[in-house]
């Protein structure tokens, strides 16, 4: 289930970030994609949102869904086995595809 992120930009600006999308309830096996995200024109992701730099790091996306109800979450980590272990501070159950 690979998604593409949602265009976020607009003739305004662009938000800082963006959001995360909690699942329902978080102490459930939750099975995860995690995704490196790829800037475009500096710090802003390919939909259009601003992230900022800080040397050394990189946000990176993991999402999933259960019951058809999709879920995700941003996290600013210096690698994948960080990201992983800062998404599990809040999906203490999750797992991740290769």
């Amino acid at each position: 289930m690979k998604r593409k992120l949602s265009n976020v930009s607009s003739p305004y600006g662009a938000p800082m970030g963006r959001r995360d999308v909690p699942a329902t309830d978080l102490s459930l096996p939750h099975k995860m994609h995690m995704e490196r995200l790829e800037f475009q024109d500096g710090d802003y992701d390919k939909g259009g949102a601003y992230w900022g730099y800080t040397p050394g790091t990189s946000i990176y996306w993991a999402y999933g869904e259960y019951d058809q109800i999709q879920f995700e979450e941003f996290v600013r980590a210096s690698s994948r086995t960080e990201a992983k272990a800062l998404v599990r501070e809040k999906y203490p159950r999750a797992k991740f595809y290769r």
